[in-house]
């Protein structure tokens, strides 16, 4: 199974991204350590963002061949990227699910304000793509995080996902 967690930055999608992919017994990456990895100090450019999902779609193509579970995070705000995971996972014939991360617009300010482990994203970062984040029609699970909710998302998940 494939598991893409998405939202706008700040939402918490790494903080459940994370322990969700271990209570699976999954692996886990996200477009946060792959940027750094690849652009120690990131613009956010499309150019980036596009050698970023590339990295991710890879990996995915990897997972799914090896029929090994993966927890992948980041915005996916972008239709046409969706549609290209999307589209790997019915060729290679492979359970794909969605869950996106939201959070109040004040709490993602105080969150993306605070030193983050691998995201340099901050409030303009998240206006921006705010900005063209198109919202997803596809079947998924939406959460909404807050500062002390993680344990109820994760049962959320997990009863999405063995549904």
């Amino acid at each position: 199974m494939i598991i893409i967690v998405f939202g706008l930055p700040g939402t918490g999608k790494s903080h459940f991204a994370a322990p969700l992919a271990e209570k699976l017994g999954a692996t886990y990456i996200n477009t946060d350590q792959v940027r750094k990895k690849a652009f120690p100090k990131p613009t956010y450019s499309k150019e980036e963002k596009r050698k970023v999902y590339k990295e991710l779609f890879n990996t995915m193509y990897r997972y799914a061949h090896a029929k090994r579970s993966l927890v992948m995070d980041g915005t996916f705000h972008d239709p046409q990227v969706r549609d290209n995971f999307k589209t790997l996972a019915a060729d290679l014939n492979v359970d794909l699910k969605w869950i996106e991360i939201r959070a109040s617009e004040p709490l993602i300010k105080k969150r993306v304000a605070k030193k983050r482990a691998y995201s340099d994203a901050n409030f303009k970062v998240y206006r921006e793509i705010k900005k063209y984040y198109t919202p997803v029609t596809d079947l998924h699970l939406s959460l909404e995080s807050r500062d002390n909710n993680l344990e109820e998302m994760l049962s959320k998940a997990m009863a999405y996902l063995m549904a």
